[in-house]
C-alpha cells in the first residue's frame, strides 16, 4: 500500500472576517483577522504590526465585536463556519500572560432542526445584552451575556426567566415533558465579567454536571429539541420565528430609552419570492423570553441581501440597485446607486451612524452619509464612489481616516481615506466583461474617475487558486543526465477573481518581510551598527542614547543614514549623515562593525582602517591605521576588536582595537591572492583564534592562526572560485561555511577547535549566481543568511541527542 504524507506549504491567505477594536488595552486600537483557521492580531501605529497568530480547531466563519459596559477592552465572538458544526467561543487578551484566552466556548446542536440553506448568521446586541444565532430554519438561539450590569431589567429579567423553553432553568431531555433536571446557578468573576456556574443542588462538580447534561440531551426522539453547551453563559434559549428562509439578521437601535428590549430585524423572503424586513421585540411572554413581532416593512428590492440599523429602529436595505430605508410607521426612503451586490460594511461614526463604508463585487468603495431630522429619523442620505479597492471579504475602520480591507478575490490592504481627490484612476468593469469584449471597444468601459483612497500598506493573498501547474526551474546537470538540487519546483496559479485576476509564480523558499524601504541605487554591501552614549561611561550625559547608523556601500562611495534614540526607545526620522564627518564617504566600504564594548565603530576602506567614537556633536575619528606604501585594501572583515585585512592581493594583515587605539599585530604574505576573509569566532563571546581565507588560484580555503598568522588548515574546495567565507558554530558544530561563485554552497564541520580538522564535507546548489553568507540570530538561536539569485536560511535542527542537524530552507 502507497502513502502519501500532505503537509501546508503556505498558510491560508484568504480573509474571511476582520474585526476592530480596544481588545488588548483601553487606549490602543487592534485589528482581528480570521483566515481560514488562523486568528491574527494586529497592533495599529505608523502601519500593521503582527502580534501574534492563533490556531482553532475548524474554520472561522465570522468576527463580531462585544462591548460589555462593565469592561475597559473589547471581547471578540468567533464562530465556526462549515464543516465545524455550530461552534463558538468568546476570546479577551489576558494581560498577565499576554496572550488571547478563552471566555466562553460552546457549541449549538438541534437533532431535529433542518439547517439553513442560506449562511450561517450571527448577531450581538450593540449593548451586548444578548447574542442571536441563526443555523436551522425557523429557528433563533439567543445567548443572554452576563456582562450586563447588575442593576439592570435586562439582567433582572433574564436571571428570573430561565434557561430552557420552559421557566425554572432547567433543560429538557428525553423528550419527556415531565423528566426535569434542576440546576442552581452561582456566579463567580473571570475576566471582570461575572461568569455562572450551573451546579447540581447535591454536586459541587461542574465539569461532571456538563457531562451528565450531554447525556441526557443526546436521546432520539421529537421531545429532544436542542442541546447547547456553553462553560460561561447564561444557557441558550430557543425560540421560533415564522421566517424560513432568512437572507441576514441584524439588532436595531430603538433609540427609545435604555429600559427597552431589545429588537433584532430579520431580512427574510417568502413563498412568493418577496422579500421584507420584520422587527422582533425579545419581550417577557408568560415568565419567558420570547421574540414578540413589532412591525413588518413594504416588499423591498427582490435582490436585498444586507440589513444595516441605523437610529431610532430604522433599518437600511442594501440591493443591487437601490437603497432602501425602512422603519415603523414611516413611509421608505428609497435612492438609486450603481449596479453591485454589496460585499462588506463598515461605519465610520459607529455612534452618530452618519458614514457608512459600503465595498461591492465590482471593487468600488463608496460612503454613504446620512442626515438625520431633530427627532433622529433619517431625512436623506447621499452616496459618493471614493475609489477601486479588491473585491472586499471585510472593511474594519482603523481610526484616522485609515481602512483595513481584507479580500477573498485579491491582495489585502491598508487604505488612508481623504477628503479631496488625489487623482484619477481607470474605472475597469469587471474581468468578465474584459473577457468578452476587446479592450477599447465600446463594451469596455475605460472612464477616468477621481480617487480618494491612498494605499498603505498591501498584504498578498493566493486566494482563490482555480487552476495551477508546475513547471521546472533551475539549470540541469549534463554529465549526471538528471536535475540536480538547482532544478526548483514552482507553481503557476491562476490566482484572484473578478477585478483582481492573475497569474502568480509560487515556489517555497524563504519569506522576506519587509519593514521599510529606501530607495538606493547600486548598493554593493550594507551594515547595521549600533553604539551608546552616556551613561555610566559618560559623566555629562545623565540618559544613555543610543546611535544607530545603516553604512550603505556603494561602487565608489560610502553613504551613512543614521539617526539617535534615547533608552526609551523613542526614535526620530531617518538622517543621511552630511559629507565632510568622520565617516569615510568617498569611497566603498570594505567591512564595518562594532567593537567589543559597543562604544566605537570600525569602517575598512580601500585606502585604510578608521575607529569611529560617536559623542553627542556626532562620529568623530580617534584612530586610523593605512598600509605602508600606499597599497590598497581588497578585502576585509571586522568582528569586536579583530580586524583582518588582504592588502594588495596576498598580504593579510592582523589588526586589533585596543582602548581607542588600533594596532596592526602581524602580517603574512600567502603564495595566492585572497578572494574573501573571514575573522569570526566558533565560540560565542570569545575572541576568534583563526582567521579564514579564500583563494584565487588554487580554490582553497586556509585556516591561518591568530596571532600569528601561520597556516593552520588547508581545505580543498572543489568548485568555482570561493567568493565569501563564514566561520560559525549551529546546534554546537563548528563550520567553515563556503559560498562559490557558481552558487554552491560547500560546509564543512570540524572536530576540534585547538587543532581544526575537517570531519565532513558536503556540498548543496542553491543557485546560479556567486553566494554572500551573513550571521544573524533568529529567536535567540544562530543562523546564517545565504544571499544569491535563490537565497537561503541556514540553521540547525535540534534532534534528541541534543545534537544539532545543519538544515537549509530555501
Amino acid at each position: 500500500m502507497q502513502y502519501q504524507y500532505i503537509v501546508s506549504a503556505h498558510k491560508a491567505s484568504s480573509v474571511t472576517s476582520s474585526v476592530s477594536g480596544p481588545f488588548r488595552t483601553p487606549n490602543e486600537t487592534n485589528l482581528l483577522v480570521a483566515k481560514g483557521n488562523r486568528l491574527e492580531l494586529f497592533t495599529v501605529t505608523g502601519s500593521l504590526q503582527l502580534l501574534g497568530e492563533y490556531s482553532f480547531y475548524g474554520q472561522i466563519s465570522s468576527l463580531h465585536i462585544l462591548n460589555p459596559e462593565d469592561r475597559l477592552t473589547c471581547l471578540v465572538l468567533v464562530v465556526s463556519g462549515e464543516g465545524c458544526r455550530n461552534k463558538f467561543a468568546v476570546l479577551s487578551w489576558d494581560a498577565t500572560e499576554q496572550t488571547i484566552t478563552t471566555e466562553s466556548s460552546g457549541e449549538i446542536i438541534e437533532h431535529t432542526g433542518r439547517p439553513t440553506t442560506e449562511c450561517k448568521l450571527v448577531a450581538v446586541d450593540y449593548e451586548a445584552r444578548v447574542i442571536i444565532v441563526y443555523a436551522y430554519q425557523g429557528i433563533v438561539h439567543l445567548f443572554p451575556l452576563v456582562g450586563v450590569p447588575s442593576g439592570s431589567a435586562w439582567r433582572s429579567l433574564v436571571k428570573s426567566t430561565g434557561s430552557d423553553r420552559k421557566s425554572g432553568g432547567r433543560v429538557r431531555t428525553n423528550g419527556d415533558d415531565e423528566e426535569r433536571y434542576p440546576y442552581t446557578v452561582r456566579e463567580q468573576l473571570v475576566g471582570g465579567l461575572r461568569v455562572p456556574s450551573y451546579l447540581r443542588p447535591d454536586d459541587d462538580d461542574e465539569e461532571e454536571n456538563r457531562s451528565a447534561s450531554r447525556r441526557k440531551s443526546a436521546g432520539k426522539g421529537k421531545g429532544v429539541a436542542h442541546a447547547v453547551r456553553s462553560s460561561d453563559m447564561y444557557p441558550a434559549l430557543t425560540r421560533y420565528i415564522r421566517e424560513l428562509k432568512v437572507l441576514d439578521l441584524q439588532f436595531i437601535r430603538r433609540g427609545d430609552g435604555p429600559a427597552q428590549r431589545p429588537a433584532f430585524a430579520v431580512l427574510y423572503e417568502d413563498a412568493n419570492m418577496a422579500r421584507q424586513v420584520h422587527v422582533y421585540s425579545i419581550d417577557e411572554v408568560q415568565g419567558e423570553l420570547r421574540p414578540q413581532s413589532l412591525w413588518t416593512s413594504d416588499h423591498v428590492e427582490p435582490t436585498s441581501n444586507i440589513i444595516i440599523p441605523l437610529m431610532r429602529g430604522a433599518v437600511l436595505v442594501l440591493g443591487e440597485e437601490t437603497l432602501t430605508v425602512v422603519a415603523a410607521n414611516r413611509p421608505p426612503l428609497r435612492m438609486s446607486k450603481r449596479a453591485a451586490t454589496v460585499t462588506a460594511f463598515e461605519w465610520i461614526d459607529i455612534q452618530t451612524l452618519e458614514r457608512l463604508l459600503l465595498a461591492d463585487d465590482s471593487g468600488v468603495l463608496s460612503l454613504v452619509i446620512f442626515q438625520y431630522d431633530r427627532s433622529g429619523h433619517v431625512k436623506e442620505m447621499f452616496v459618493e464612489r471614493l475609489g477601486s479597492i479588491s473585491v472586499a471579504s471585510g472593511l474594519s475602520y482603523l481610526g484616522d481616516g485609515c481602512v483595513y480591507v481584507g479580500s477573498h478575490c485579491g491582495d489585502h490592504a491598508a487604505v488612508r481615506l481623504h477628503t479631496e481627490p488625489l487623482g484619477e484612476e481607470a474605472d475597469l468593469c469587471s474581468a468578465d466583461d474584459v473577457l468578452a469584449h476587446p479592450l477599447g471597444s465600446a463594451g469596455v468601459s475605460m472612464a477616468k474617475a477621481n480617487t480618494f483612497i491612498e494605499p498603505i500598506e498591501s498584504f498578498t493573498n493566493l486566494a482563490p487558486v482555480v487552476d495551477l501547474c508546475m513547471v521546472g526551474m533551475g539549470s540541469n546537470d549534463s554529465s549526471a543526465g538528471k536535475a540536480t538540487s538547482g532544478n526548483y519546483g514552482s507553481i503557476v496559479a491562476c490566482s484572484g477573481q473578478r477585478t483582481t485576476p492573475g497569474l502568480r509564480l509560487v515556489r517555497n523558499g524563504v519569506g522576506v518581510e519587509s519593514v521599510a524601504e529606501l530607495a538606493v541605487s547600486g548598493v554593493v554591501n550594507a551594515w547595521s551598527l549600533s553604539a551608546e552614549v552616556g551613561g555610566s561611561m559618560d559623566v555629562d550625559s545623565i540618559e544613555p542614547t543610543r546611535h544607530v547608523v545603516m553604512v550603505l556601500s556603494l561602487v565608489g562611495s560610502t553613504r551613512v543614514m543614521g539617526w539617535t534614540e534615547p533608552s526609551s526607545g523613542d526614535s526620530v526620522e531617518l538622517e543621511e549623515l552630511s559629507a565632510g564627518g568622520s565617516w569615510r564617504l568617498d569611497e566603498l566600504t570594505l567591512a564595518a562593525g562594532l567593537t567589543s564594548d559597543g562604544r566605537h565603530a570600525v569602517q575598512v576602506t580601500p585606502s585604510g582602517v578608521a575607529l569611529l567614537q560617536p559623542t553627542k556633536a556626532g562620529w568623530q575619528q580617534c584612530a586610523a591605521w593605512s598600509p605602508s606604501d600606499g597599497a590598497a585594501i581588497s578585502a576585509a572583515s571586522s568582528s569586536g576588536d579583530q580586524i583582518a585585512i588582504a592588502i594588495d592581493g596576498s598580504l593579510v594583515a592582523y589588526l586589533e582595537v585596543r582602548g581607542s587605539a588600533l594596532e596592526c599585530v602581524a602580517q603574512q604574505r600567502l603564495a595566492h591572492a585572497v578572494s574573501c576573509i573571514d575573522v569570526h569566532s566558533w565560540s560565542e563571546n570569545k575572541r576568534s583564534a583563526y582567521v579564514a581565507v579564500g583563494l584565487w588560484a588554487s580554490h582553497d580555503v586556509c585556516l591561518l592562526a591568530l596571532p600569528s598568522l601561520a597556516t593552520a588548515l588547508t581545505i580543498g574546495v572543489d568548485s568555482a572560485l570561493s567568493r565569501s567565507v563564514l566561520m560559525c558554530t549551529l546546534g554546537g558544530t563548528a563550520y567553515v561555511l563556503v559560498g562559490g561563485g557558481d552558487g554552491r554552497l560547500h560546509h564543512f564541520s570540524m572536530t576540534s577547535l585547538d587543532q581544526p580538522s575537517v570531519a565532513e564535507r558536503k556540498s548543496v546548489r542553491l543557485g546560479s549566481r556567486p553566494l554572500a553568507l551573513a550571521g544573524f540570530r533568529n529567536h535567540g538561536e544562530p543562523s546564517v543568511f545565504a544571499a544569491s539569485d535563490h537565497s537561503a536560511v541556514l540553521f540547525a535542527h535540534r534532534q534528541a541527542d541534543g545534537a544539532g542537524r545543519l538544515m537549509c530552507a530555501n
